[in-house]
């Protein structure tokens, strides 16, 4: 698996595509914006690369995670999902249920008390939603945290 590193910026020729013609997701709207346009157009369907979106607060990278993590679902794989914060990942639950409503979705953080059986619910988890500091912790360690793709994302503020 590589990672792409290429930057998408728009430069308002991009027609606004039919979210219809992507994903039979319920988004909200009808069309993505110009930036999440060239985005499915251009990368949503290249298998087995890694994609960092660092656009600017508001310019849709939830709606590029979401249809990344349908992509991974609709393959048979898994999905971690990171917020920052654990009030955004317990948001970020109820939004995958609404989108992914036959999934298992398991919500991990730092807390103490989820330690114990954090490796049962991974394993039998098809989408982790986890706060950045538990996936700091469990990376930068080398644990093991079920058998996910490391796939989606979240805003990374400092």
């Amino acid at each position: 698996m590589s990672l792409e590193v290429e930057t998408i910026v728009e430069n308002g020729t991009t027609p606004c595509e039919p979210v219809s013609s992507h994903t039979s997701l319920e988004m909200g709207f009808s069309h993505f914006n110009p930036l999440q346009s060239r985005f499915v157009l251009e990368k949503l369907h290249i298998r087995d690369v890694n994609i960092l979106s660092a656009w600017p607060t508001s310019a849709g990278k939830t709606v590029v995670a979401e249809l990344l993590a349908e992509q991974s679902l609709n393959q048979g794989k898994k999905v971690i999902y990171a917020c920052p914060l654990k009030s955004l990942a317990e948001e970020k639950v109820r939004r995958f249920t609404q989108l992914f409503p036959d999934k298992k979705i398991e919500i991990f953080t730092g807390d103490y008390r989820d330690i114990e059986n954090r490796q049962e619910r991974a394993r039998k988890a098809d989408i982790a939603i986890v706060t950045t500091e538990l996936l700091d912790s469990v990376t930068r360690k080398k644990q093991p945290f079920g058998s996910f793709n490391w796939r989606g994302g979240s805003n990374y503020h400092r």
